[in-house]
């Protein structure tokens, strides 16, 4: 996962989004490192790239995605388990985001590139859209590093 704004010079590599299958299940597991912390995730499955909910100039809409978690207090891994409904060899089109926060000597560091929500107790909170991930997911183990923003196949 890359939190940052999508800017090379300010991008930071705040964990990973493993993504695996069995006979059952996909299984997506948001996993973060050191001091970050997960608040929120939102994830979309799809057969065809259309079927993410996007805007008309094809931004992710995290709101309008399938499935949701809120965390409160935040926490470093999120999985989903999603029942495997689909033939082996369909291409799936995954839409992950989170929301992330950095914890610093009982403090939260804030990196977004949305704009900054304040807490009625002045603490710092807000969103990072984090990743949007296409793949075609078989009968095999995958685990992919995310990309911020939409991509290309991985």
């Amino acid at each position: 996962m890359i939190a940052g704004g999508g800017n090379p010079k300010s991008a930071i590599d705040v964990g990973d989004v493993i993504i695996w299958n069995d006979e059952d299940f996909l299984y997506v597991n948001y996993v973060t490192t050191g001091d970050w912390f997960i608040t929120g995730t939102h994830l979309h499955v799809a057969t065809f790239l259309d079927g993410i909910p996007q805007t008309k100039k094809n931004n992710p809409i995290p709101g309008h995605f399938d499935y949701k978690t809120c965390h409160d207090p935040p926490v470093q891994s999120v999985l989903f388990t999603i029942p495997w409904t689909w033939d082996p060899d369909t291409t799936l089109y995954i839409a992950a985001h989170a929301e992330v926060i950095k914890i610093v000597e009982c403090c939260f560091e804030l990196v977004s590139d949305e704009s900054v929500l304040w807490s009625s107790d002045g603490g710092v909170l807000g969103k990072i859209h984090t990743l949007l991930m296409f793949i075609q997911v078989g009968r095999q183990i995958l685990q992919l590093r995310a990309q911020r923003g939409f991509g290309g196949h991985l």
